[in-house]
């Protein structure tokens, strides 16, 4: 939803947007490691009850600094959200990472056929900035009247 608001929407082709999706691979690994290893440590969710701000300020205050931590990097990633569209889906997303790993399993996908010309019409009305058929793809069919020749397909590809 932030990704309406957010005035960046970064569509271009660059290193940078073939290289960011990766963090959510990392993001992937760095959840499984805290619920795997650390055994999902339960100190490190404090939770208060009672007046919003009084019980925020105490969260904080007995908070340990792994939750700080945690919470800064969601928070930040929120943040960079409101200014870069999806910047949380696309790039931090451990969920995404996952998905990501086991969609070329799907048996149904939205793909690009040979017939695709490059015009990038379909990258313009994507939110997640992406082609049919490539990282971040979500296989939401946003895509599929966008193409002005009819190179993207519903099916196995």
């Amino acid at each position: 939803m932030t990704a309406k608001l957010a005035p960046v929407k970064f569509r271009a082709k660059s290193m940078i947007a073939g290289l960011a999706p990766y963090g959510k691979i990392l993001g992937l690994l760095v959840v499984l490691y805290v619920w795997l290893i650390l055994g999902q440590p339960r100190e490190a969710i404090p939770i208060r009850v009672g007046e919003f701000v009084k019980a925020t300020s105490l969260t904080f205050e007995h908070a340990s600094l792994f939750w700080i931590t945690r919470t800064c990097f969601v928070l930040g990633g929120l943040a960079l959200g409101l200014v870069l569209a999806n910047a949380w889906c696309r790039f931090l997303c451990p969920t995404g990472g996952l998905l990501d790993l086991i969609k070329g399993a799907s048996l149904f996908k939205f793909y690009k056929t040979e017939d695709c010309n490059g015009c990038d019409k379909c990258l313009k009305i994507c939110d997640m900035g992406t082609r049919p058929g490539e990282k971040n793809c979500t296989n939401c069919g946003d895509c599929l009247g966008s193409c002005p020749v009819d190179a993207i397909r519903f099916g196995r590809g």
